[in-house]
Order: C-alpha cells, then structure tokens, then sequence
C-alpha cells in the first residue's frame, strides 16, 4: 500500500503537535526551558506545514522555508542547550566526585590515624606494668595488657571483644560487675561489694582481696578505675588499673606489730619508771617518819611532791593511747588533786579555778610545766592562806600562735616585795624560775597586788 504526500504531511503535523504539547506540559511542570524550546520548535515545524505551497514533493514558499528554518534552528538550539545542561551536570557530577574521593581519602587517612591512636594506645596499656583492661560503653573488653595477662592466665585474644562480665571471671569465678562497671554504667551490685570506695574526681579507687589468684593463695589488690573520653570529650567506656599489693600489705602489717609491740614496751617502761618513782616516795615516806625536825621534813616533803609530779606524767601516759602527749587539763588536775590529799587541805577551804586549754603537750613540757605548778601551789598552801584563811587560786594555760603561756595567781597575802625569784634562797621558787627560763627557754613575770600572780610564756617546741 503506497503512502500518500497527504498522509505523511498529517502524519508529521500530528506528531509536531504532539511533540509540542507534551514539551508544554514538561515546561509548566518543572518550568525547564529546553522544553520551552522543543515547544516553540515543534509548534512552528507543524504550522510550517499549513502554508502555501506545503508539499513535500515541491517546492515551499520562502515563508514555509524561513518558519521551517527557525522550527530547526529552535530544535537545534534546544537539543544544544540540552547537551550543555549535560555537560554542567557531567561537571558538577564531576566536581562531586572529587569531593567525594576527597572525602573518602580524608576519612581514610582519619580512619587510619586512628588505628594508629588505638594501636599506639594499645601499645601504652599493654606495656603498663600494672594490670589494666578496657572496656567500652557495652561492656565489651577492648584492651588487655600482658600484666593482666601474668595476673589472670588469661590470654587477651579469649577475652578481647567478649562482653558478660567475662572480664570478672578470673578474678571471682563468676560473671558479675566489678569497680569499672561503676564508671561506665549504674553498678549498684558493684558498690556493694566494694564499700571502701575512694572517689577523685572521676577516678574510682577500692582495695578488696581475692582468694582465686595465685592458686587459690589470694592476692591483696589495689584497683582504680577511670573512664575513657574520645576527642570531642564524649564517654566511650572505662579503664581499670590492678597493683598487686600484697607484699606492700604485709610489710604495712609487720610494721604495724612492731609499733604495737613497741607502744607495749613503752607502755611497760612508762609503768616501771611510775613504780620505781612511787617507791622512792615510799622510801621518803618511811625516812620522813624518823625524823624529828621540822626543816627538813618540810624539805624532803617537797622533793616528794616533785618525784609524785613525774610519777604522776607516767601513770598518766601508761593509761593513755598516745604514748608521746600528754593531755595537760586533765593532768593538771590530779596534780592539783594529789597536791591537796597530801597537804590535808580541805577543796571547800581554798577554791581551785581552772582556766586552761584542752592542749596536748609533749612529756618534757608536760613535765616541766607540772614541776613549775607542783612548786606553786605548794608555795601557796604553806604560805598565801595562813591561819585557815580561805582563798582561791587560779591555774591558766593557753596557746597563743608560736607560744604558749602558762599562768597561776593566788588571792593569798603575797610574795613580799624584797623577794626575786631568780636570786632568791628559796629552792621552790628558784626551780620555777630556771624550769622557766632555762628549761622551757621563755619568760617569768611576777606580779604582786592582791595575792600573787605568776605569767610564764615560752615558744612551742618544734617538732
């Protein structure tokens, strides 16, 4: 069946249109020009064919050739158009996947930094001497060094990447937390079996025994626990450090027998220089009742008081739980007690006030301040009150900065003005100067009014 020129001409007007309409459509749609174009071309291509002379077989009009003309080059431009869209994507594609492969050569030399940070990392840990491991916020160990290693029998390649508390097992036997789970998660049951827990800051430290190590011989460990941050300072898990501290324990324990076996000893030594100083009071005490005059019984009742002073410093510190200070408040009052069962003064005759601090003092101090209050308070019970004469006194010490002052007063008759404590005759009130001056290397003041007050201030001895 032959084709008409009729039917071919329809036939391409049709699809012109066609053509056009559909160019149409895609240009309202996505408003892109090259369909813009392929409109406008088509459009004039079919309308090309509705001019005179608009055969196929002859020859067109000038006006059929100039619309024909400009549908071709509208077409042309059209699909040149396209080809440079093409070409802008092929280059903007290509522009992106050199981003891309520079990306991906960036993340891979970051990737591979970072193996070269976790190995170098691993590195470190492996070669810590302490036993350490690492886990990460699963609970999945990712390091084990080769103390731990030393310590459990465990090698690392059947433990790395396992989770479960695998980590608890050669230590304990069994799956369960430990001190890193209190970092990295709630570990309350963890808490519970580490009760002596010190926290620094974000650090974990604990101590606790465990009987399985060793062959079941047991090791005294010291554990701390830390966790691990990332670069942008987020948490990525936690790490734990074991010392085996065993030896160091029982070092600490040997050393701690001596101590008490030497506080028992000094304790003991304490106790028989007290005997021995009561038995020489004793024996004064027997001498005292053969003789006859007054002087000298007074005297040796004097040296009696002063040996019952030192005694009284050891029974004192034979009673007490350090060995090396005396608690002066209390001391000071059996001294003052003792003082007044051996003068037979009744405690409603003369008032005693004490206005002294609750200080420590070192023996030698102690010793030397309760000679000094020994010796004035038996000055002022054979001389401030005569004739049954009521009175008080009043003993005063306190720390000042680098001093300490030690004061006593008497509302008695006093000290008559003719007296100086460091040229006097009398052997009491010359023991208290050079205990003062001499001993304690401080200062005495006298000073007379209404009774007698004695101010003696002297530096804290230096450790």
């Amino acid at each position: 069946m032959a084709v008409t020129p009729g039917a071919i001409t329809i036939l391409s007007v049709v699809l012109s249109v066609t053509i056009s309409i559909i160019s149409m459509f895609v240009y309202y749609e996505n408003r892109n020009r090259l369909s813009l174009f392929l409109c406008i071309g088509f459009l004039l291509l079919a309308v090309s064919f509705f001019l005179p002379e608009n055969s196929v077989f002859s020859e067109p009009a000038p006006i059929t050739l100039i619309v024909r003309m400009l549908a071709f080059l509208t077409i042309m431009f059209a699909l040149f158009f396209y080809l440079g869209e093409i070409r802008s994507q092929v280059s903007v594609l290509s522009e992106k996947n050199r981003q891309l492969e520079s990306e991906i050569t960036d993340r891979n030399r970051a990737e591979e930094a970072m193996r070269l940070s976790e190995h170098r990392l691993s590195d470190i840990i492996n070669f810590l001497p302490d036993a350490t491991f690492a886990i990460d916020l699963n609970g999945n160990v990712i390091a084990w060094n080769k103390a731990i290693e030393e310590m459990t029998g465990v090698p690392a390649d059947q433990v790395i990447g396992k989770g479960g508390y695998e980590y608890a097992v050669p230590f304990y036997g069994v799956r369960r937390p430990v001190l890193i789970d209190l970092v990295s998660q709630d570990g309350s049951e963890a808490g519970e079996r580490y009760p002596g827990i010190v926290k620094k800051g974000d650090k974990l430290i604990s101590e606790t025994f465990v009987p399985l190590l060793y062959g079941g011989k047991g090791a005294q460990l010291w554990l701390i626990a830390s966790p691990l941050y990332d670069e942008k300072g987020m948490l990525v898990g936690a790490v734990e450090s074991i010392r085996d501290i065993t030896d160091r324990k029982i070092a600490e324990d040997n050393v701690r027998h001596t101590l008490e076996e030497k506080d028992v000893l000094l304790q003991e030594i304490h106790h028989r220089v007290k005997n021995n100083l009561q038995v020489v009071s004793a024996l004064i005490e027997l001498q005292l009742q053969y003789m006859k005059d007054k002087n000298s019984i007074n005297t040796l009742r004097d040296s009696q008081n002063r040996i019952r002073t030192m005694a009284l410093i050891h029974e004192t510190l034979y009673r007490s739980h350090d060995l090396s200070k005396v608690e002066f408040h209390a001391y000071i009052r059996k001294l003052v007690d003792a003082l007044f069962d051996t003068y037979s003064i009744e405690e409603h005759t003369i008032t005693t006030i004490y206005l002294v601090d609750e200080t420590l003092l070192d023996v030698d101090t102690a010793i030397h301040c309760g000679l000094i209050v020994n010796e004035l308070v038996s000055n002022t019970f054979k001389h401030a009150f005569p004739d049954g004469r009521r009175g008080t006194i009043t003993i005063g010490f306190h720390k000042s900065g680098e001093h300490y002052t030690l004061s006593y007063a008497d509302n008695g008759v006093g000290i008559p003005g003719g007296i100086d404590c460091t040229t006097t005759e009398s052997l009491g009130l010359k023991l208290v100067s050079l205990l003062s001056t001499e001993q304690l290397e401080g200062t005495i003041q006298l000073i007379r009014g209404q009774g007698t007050k004695f101010i003696i201030v002297f530096p804290v001895k230096k450790p």
